[in-house]
């Protein structure tokens, strides 16, 4: 056993842990140890982490309320100086000797949120409180894998949902048996439920661990409630965890809170008796939780939320699930009542798991994020060094619309993306586009004719006689033998989409290191993650006649922070 007490002073809060990045998958690499974090007897958490003297990279942890911490390995090989290469110090912002050329690092998006460090998936938590939009988000800070293993709420926060301040983790995992997983938030402006006005509530669910104290299957442990009284800096537990148990062999994760009038409702996606399912459940006080109805035929990640009609002014309730499948639908005593489909927020194959944000006070129209999947613990960036996986979609607004094909869901990027043009060229189309990312690309068609567009994996095509939108889909896998992630084309992910008027087709292109994001007619997006290196946007078709303005965009973090 190996134990080291690292003093904190008040100007030196954070532990900067020197991380070696994992080949392959955890369990199958022995470098990596358990480790507790102690205050006195008090556990802190409980990591899974690989330290080295030649490290990929450092991550930061933060330990405001704390002055010591004790590092803890029950190891009997454990090296005796295991933790001399820990650093104590201030902020990754101070540290520059430790995280020099931060957020220009290879792959590094640069219109699009990535994790300072670490792997990042889901959005979570999603509110606005303050005048300022909060994203919580899935993330290992620890590794560039998702693993299983220390996933906790990342935490960002902007005032125009473009330029994002990462600030410090929000929810940690508790300890070596559970990770935290995905889920909501929720501002009380008016102190509906008396906690106070103006704290946050949000709720995940807890999930056993993949591979701490040996491999075996997630399980969860249930819905957990929490509460920020610090504007959503700090979470604690809200009275007793979880607040909705878990029946035996059935798997719920990923709740939603939404309030109508003085009750909380908390949706949650379920596998129940061998089916994909999203439950209602509903709470006058937030410590006792009724079960409301069960609707079938979703996976994952769901969201719900009312919309006022932009032609007519009417509101419609609008339910979709993780990979953006949306339904208009009835919401009235707590049953969930599916009316028609609508399509997909996206008709790529990469944008995942978005949701939108409460407490916006525009409601005309729900503010949306989602996650880019390059790839699920590894993606096609993987090199050596690496210290950052994954990104998020630029922020979009969702509105809908009553048009001639039925009610549509469009996304379109926030009109605040503008303000990151600068250098603008004009210029016909001629087959080729020639790229420098970050950058926006518009291309307005002079009038409807047949044309393929391509830009590495991102492929779809228009046909003008139905007025269509043709996808071609695609799916990562990762390859053992060769240790590759490998794209390879998928028919059965193909989607198309009858955009919903005959006016000429306006591309707004959006291209960043890893990503592209292409907007038509303000309708819908097709997205994918793109090695933008070297690459040229392709548009060919019989005599197109088109015209193109491209736009150089700065960089987010082109900041102070």
């Amino acid at each position: 056993m190996l134990k080291k007490t690292f003093l904190l002073s008040d100007g030196n809060k954070y532990l900067h842990f020197p991380i070696k990045n994992t080949v392959g998958v955890y369990t199958e690499d022995k470098a990596y140890r358990y480790v507790k974090l102690l205050n006195g007897e008090k556990l802190i958490s409980e990591i899974y982490i690989k330290l080295s003297k030649e490290p990929d990279f450092y991550a930061p942890r933060y330990f405001g309320e704390y002055d010591e911490v004790m590092l803890v390995c029950e190891d009997s090989d454990v090296p005796e100086n295991y933790f001399d290469m820990i650093e104590i110090g201030k902020s990754i912002w101070a540290e520059q000797q430790l995280y020099s050329n931060l957020y220009n690092e290879k792959y590094r998006n640069q219109i699009h949120f990535s994790a300072a460090r670490g792997w990042l998936n889901d959005p979570n938590g999603l509110l606005f409180h303050d005048g300022k939009f909060h994203m919580y988000f899935q993330h290992n800070p620890l590794g560039t894998v998702h693993g299983g293993v220390n996933v906790s709420w990342g935490h960002a926060e902007s005032t125009d949902g473009i330029f994002w301040k990462e600030k410090n983790v929000a929810i940690y995992n508790r300890n070596a048996e559970q990770i935290v997983a995905s889920g909501s938030a929720w501002c009380d402006e008016e102190n509906i439920f008396g906690f106070g006005k103006n704290v946050i509530i949000s709720a995940h669910t807890e999930l056993n661990a993949y591979y701490f104290k040996g491999p075996k299957q997630p399980q969860t442990e249930g819905q957990f409630l929490m509460i920020s009284y610090d504007g959503g800096n700090i979470f604690e537990n809200l009275g007793k965890n979880p607040k909705v148990t878990v029946a035996k062999d059935e798997f719920w994760r990923d709740p939603k809170l939404l309030v109508i009038d003085k009750t909380m409702y908390m949706l949650v996606y379920e596998r129940y008796e061998e089916q994909d399912c999203v439950t209602v459940y509903s709470s006058e006080n937030l410590d006792e939780w009724k079960f409301c109805s069960r609707s079938m035929d979703l996976y994952e990640c769901p969201d719900l939320f009312r919309l006022p009609v932009e032609e007519t002014g009417e509101e419609k309730w609008i339910l979709y699930g993780g990979n953006g499948n949306y339904s208009l639908c009835n919401f009235e005593n707590c049953v969930i009542e599916k009316l028609s489909d609508g399509g997909f927020m996206d008709y790529g194959w990469s944008v995942y798991a978005g949701q939108t944000f409460n407490n916006h006070p525009d409601k005309n129209c729900r503010y949306h994020i989602a996650w880019v999947v390059h790839g699920w613990d590894n993606d096609f960036t993987d090199y050596p060094g690496k210290k950052f996986s994954q990104c998020m979609s630029l922020m979009c607004r969702l509105s809908l619309h009553k048009t001639k094909q039925g009610y549509r869901l469009f996304r379109a990027p926030c009109k605040e993306i503008e303000n990151l043009r600068y250098n603008d060229t004009k210029g016909k189309v001629k087959d080729f586009i020639n790229l420098s990312a970050p950058c926006e690309i518009i291309v307005d068609f002079n009038e409807n004719k047949d044309f393929c567009f391509k830009l590495g994996n991102c492929r779809f095509s228009y046909d003008s006689q139905n007025n269509k939108i043709n996808t071609q889909g695609f799916k990562l896998s990762y390859k053992k033998d060769i240790d590759k992630l490998i794209c390879e084309k998928d028919d059965s992910l193909n989607k198309e989409y009858i955009l919903s008027d005959n006016k000429n087709i306006s591309l707004d292109i959006f291209v960043d290191k890893t990503v592209a994001e292409v907007f038509i007619n303000g309708e819908i997006s097709v997205s994918a993650p793109v090695i933008t290196e070297n690459e040229k946007i392709e548009i060919t078709g019989d005599n197109l006649n088109a015209d193109y303005t491209a736009y150089n965009l700065k960089s987010i973090w082109k900041q102070e922070m």
